[in-house]
């Protein structure tokens, strides 16, 4: 029988699997405990997979080197809570909104009192002065033009004829007028009553003139020591307006 020879490539092969398996099994039985450290290992060569679980404890970090995205939510605790920042600028002003709907009617309110008589009047060193401007329509109803001092004193125009009459409000008065024609300074009538004008009387200031411009001068005095003297110019529009201007002092 003929012998067979191993090739020499066949010889070497053999002789580096053997040289292989045994430098593996070296390695693998006689490194020493903690021989292998950084310096051995290859840059970013360990992985999670690599570690054996709960390997890594706290007593392995090094203090101060975690950060916060390094824990899950919720489980590194709350700080204090920070001071409160400054108020920010303000911002700018909105539109005006629209307008809203208009509200119900309220209810009618009641009736006022009547007004005391129309009156221009002023105040002079304690005498109150009023202006008389009186301004109707013939059949214009009676109107007060003024009163005080217990005087009061009412305007007509009754078929156009002007009329001014006197009544009081204290008993045992005084007074006294005169009554001229402003066109041909004519008297038309003069009166003085001493401590009897009482409340109820009356007397005709214009002394029953008409037509013309008439003028009448007065005084009242009251027993109560209230005084109040006037002049007032009177006319008549054909017959259509009656007029009386002129001014009262009081006190």
């Amino acid at each position: 029988m003929r012998n067979h020879h191993p090739s020499p490539s066949l010889v070497v092969s053999v002789i580096a699997l053997i040289v292989a398996l045994g430098g593996t099994s070296y390695a693998a039985v006689a490194l020493p405990r903690n021989s292998v450290g950084s310096g051995q290992l290859k840059p970013k060569s360990v992985k999670a997979a690599d570690l054996a679980s709960n390997a890594v404890s706290s007593s392995k970090v090094k203090d101060g080197t975690l950060l916060a995205k390094d824990f899950k939510r919720g489980q590194a605790p709350a700080g204090a809570t920070g001071p409160r920042g400054p108020a920010g600028a303000t911002g700018p002003q909105g539109p005006t909104g629209a307008t809203g709907a208009q509200g119900p009617a309220g209810a009618k309110g009641d009736k006022g009192d009547p007004g005391d008589p129309a009156t221009d009047a002023v105040s002079v060193g304690g005498q109150r002065v009023t202006k008389i401007a009186y301004r109707a329509g013939a059949g214009a109803a009676s109107t007060v033009v003024f009163t005080g001092a217990g005087l009061t004193i009412t305007a007509s125009c009754v078929s156009g004829e002007i009329a001014l009459t006197a009544t009081t409000t204290s008993k045992g008065s005084i007074y006294a007028f005169v009554a001229t024609d402003a066109d041909y300074a004519t008297p038309l009538g003069a009166d003085f009553e001493n401590d009897t004008f009482d409340p109820g009387d009356t007397f005709d200031l214009l002394a029953a003139g008409t037509g013309n411009i008439n003028v009448t001068h007065f005084v009242h005095d009251t027993l109560a020591g209230g005084v109040a003297t006037g002049t007032i110019a009177a006319n008549e529009v054909g017959t259509s307006q009656c007029n009386a201007t002129g001014h009262v002092i009081a006190g």
